[in-house]
């Protein structure tokens, strides 16, 4: 018989014998018992464990997918803002409008 991920881990019969004598035999030695009680022990830990690594990583995304969109409205607003100096610098520069630090930065037509 397999053993499924979902399955007590009390159900031992499939570990090592199907045989009901054996497994009376085994049942009453103390220490099959209590080894059978620390790995159960074990293994709901280790399941926890990850239950709680799960949580935090879920977390961590939707804390980097609101950062990320945060980020992304930062760079559209930069882009807008580009944009519109750019369009100015156009427009002044047509009109022939230039300050000294258009002449500088060798933006002005004028010298």
């Amino acid at each position: 018989m397999a053993r499924h991920a979902g399955s007590p881990a009390t159900d031992h019969s499939d570990i090592v014998h199907s045989d009901p004598k054996v497994e009376a035999i085994l049942s009453a030695d103390e220490l099959v018992v209590q080894e059978r009680e620390r790995l159960t022990q074990l293994q709901h830990g280790v399941e926890e464990k990850l239950r709680e690594v799960e949580i935090r990583a879920s977390l961590e995304r939707a804390k980097l997918s609101r950062r990320t969109v945060e980020l992304e409205k930062v760079n559209d607003n930069l882009k807008r803002q580009v944009e519109d100096l750019a369009q100015r610098l156009a427009l002044d520069t047509e009109n022939g409008v230039t300050t000294r630090w258009m002449q500088k930065l060798g933006l002005s037509t004028k010298k």
